[in-house]
């Protein structure tokens, strides 16, 4: 995964404090990627593809390590922009599971 900007490092860092606060543990959280999900239907994107003015999305139901991971924030909120209830979030691993953060500013 490429080196995190400035800007996207402090949204990642906010959401690692946040989280492990959330979690009651002092359980380390590594940064895995920015990623785009349908809260409402637990989806992750799998897969996004445009061709010839045809846009393809692949959502994975409920299976977080499908998810594609975009190195830039700014890429997946353009992507989650295309797809009317679609969030942008932070996805963290720990040693036993994934862990997602959504409460991205707007």
């Amino acid at each position: 995964m490429a080196k995190l900007l400035e800007n996207e490092e402090v949204f990642v860092g906010k959401a690692r404090v946040e989280m492990q606060e959330a979690m009651g543990t002092g359980e380390p959280l590594s940064f895995v990627a920015f990623v785009v999900t349908l809260p409402e239907s637990d989806e992750f994107l799998h897969k996004h593809q445009k061709a010839k003015g045809v846009t393809l999305y692949e959502w994975a139901k409920s299976l977080p390590e499908l998810a594609h991971p975009f190195a830039r924030l700014k890429k997946a909120v353009a992507i989650a922009a295309e797809k009317e209830g679609a969030e942008v979030g932070i996805l963290f691993e720990t040693q036993r599971q994934y862990v997602l953060f959504t409460d991205l500013p707007k």
